[in-house]
């Protein structure tokens, strides 16, 4: 799923299912049979959609054209930056490819292996994360591994930053950070980290199977979670207000000074939170479990779905979106939580 502006949301998924919102309602259509694994929109008027077999598609405003991509690779996610400056997608064989406005060619990725996460700062600064594949950096030219030998076979789960010369990657129990010209690596045993967010360079949180914050200077683990939990999704509104989200319901919040445990209301784990300031953040979870916080206490808000949610975005109090499993795609207007698809 990807989002241009508040209309205009853009989800795909298996057989060429291509679902569109326009701000006011979803629209539905068949864009061939391949599975669509990743989509971005540039505007209402530019969209690409990418997936199995090398499968391209290009939406114009009104129609979605096949483009020729001339692999037949799985294409599992695309970024763009500025007008026919750099559109990226890449595939799970590692391998690329590039558009420069009039066609596809495809590049090395150096053994980058399958993507988890992108993150675009520029037409010349396209960072990527995978599995057993570290950090590559796309410098305008060409894929330059960021990571040294040493670093490169990480599964990395999520990447951060605070600049695009500061950056953070997260996996199992190691982190990766790039200072500008090196990357560095630390290992935190049986962390198992699944997310990682930051209010700067000096103030980044790593969680999995404990809290871990990076100062500046080194990483430590002022809090494990109660009940052993497993924390999935970390999200906070300023250095002051950090929220950590995880299994049975566990919710940690941390007030720039010390960590506490907060009550959710739920049993169920929470795969993802996020807000829009300290007093209006959502956080989602299995069973349909959506609850939200209003700066004095959690509670539930009832979304009429039993289907595991699996993400959540807050655009405004009164704009934000749930996604789960089967295909659910829930809208929330500051009222009430709309089935839009699934």
């Amino acid at each position: 799923i990807h989002a241009s502006g508040a209309n205009n949301v853009i989800a795909v998924g298996s057989g060429g299912r291509v679902l569109r919102y326009d701000g006011t309602q979803w629209t539905e259509s068949q864009e061939g049979t391949k599975l669509l694994e990743g989509v971005w929109a540039r505007g209402p008027q530019e969209a690409y959609a990418v997936g199995s077999e090398g499968t391209i598609f290009r939406f114009d405003g009104v129609n979605w054209l096949p483009m020729t991509s001339n692999v037949a690779h799985t294409l599992r996610a695309v970024v763009g930056t500025g007008p026919n400056e750099l559109l990226v997608a890449v595939n799970t064989s590692n391998r690329g490819l590039r558009y420069d406005g009039t066609k596809w060619t495809e590049f090395n990725a150096d053994g980058h292996g399958i993507i988890y996460d992108l993150w675009v700062t520029s037409a010349g600064d396209v960072l990527s994360c995978g599995h057993a594949g570290g950090v590559t950096r796309y410098n305008g030219y060409t894929w330059v591994p960021l990571s040294s030998r040493g670093l490169g076979r990480r599964s990395l789960a999520g990447v951060w930053g605070a600049s695009s010369s500061e950056i953070f990657a997260v996996g199992g129990s190691f982190v990766l950070r790039y200072g500008g010209k090196t990357w560095t690596e630390t290992y935190l045993p049986q962390a198992d980290l699944k997310a990682v967010w930051g209010s700067a360079k000096d103030n980044v949180y790593a969680v999995g199977a404990g809290i871990y914050r990076y100062d500046g200077k080194m990483w430590t683990q002022p809090l494990l979670p109660p009940g052993g939990a497993r924390l999935h999704s970390v999200w906070g509104s300023a250095a002051g207000d950090v929220f950590a989200v995880g299994e049975n319901g566990t919710i940690v919040h941390h007030d720039g000074s010390t960590w506490s445990s907060m009550v959710a209301g739920t049993r169920e784990h929470l795969n993802s939170i996020s807000g829009t300031e300290p007093h209006d953040v959502f956080a989602v979870g299995d069973q349909g479990t959506i609850i939200h916080y209003d700066g004095r206490g959690w509670s539930n808000i009832p979304s009429g779905r039993s289907e595991k949610l699996t993400g959540v975005w807050a655009h405004g109090p009164q704009l934000v979106y749930a996604v789960g499993w089967y295909g659910v795609v829930l809208r929330y207007d500051g009222m009430n939580w709309e089935l839009l698809a699934g």
